[in-house]
């Protein structure tokens, strides 16, 4: 596993600088002991590979290009699958980021947050 020489380029980052790729489910050792101190963990906890639940539900389904994936929980993202990647200049964030109204196409602020649903 590697990472993805494309996303490395299009956020401008050296693949070096990131940290290696691990398996979900792989143990990395066991908590470091200032943090076991600070949650009032055992320091025998170990710290387990994972990732977001969203994501990986979607990765689950093994969609294709043109496939919509729904993934209904605390949040209900919708992904469509184009096939290409859209990067936003708006520097917004969210599932839907890139097919906000162009009313809301300015950056939002922590004062203005910006909903990522269809009305």
């Amino acid at each position: 596993m590697q990472w993805s020489d494309a996303l490395c380029s299009a956020f401008d980052l050296q693949p070096s600088l990131l940290p290696p790729l691990r398996r979900s489910s792989s143990v990395l050792g066991p908590v470091l002991q200032e943090v076991a101190n600070t949650l009032n963990i055992p320091s025998s906890a170990l710290v387990i590979a994972g990732g977001g639940d969203t994501q990986l539900a979607i990765k689950s389904t093994r969609p294709a290009v043109d496939d919509m994936v729904i993934v209904s929980g605390t949040t209900t993202p919708i992904v469509k699958l184009t096939g290409d990647y859209t990067l936003d200049a708006g520097e917004r964030t969210g599932p839907a980021a890139t097919s906000l109204p162009a009313a809301l196409s300015s950056k939002p602020t922590p004062a203005s947050p910006v909903s990522t649903t269809s009305a």
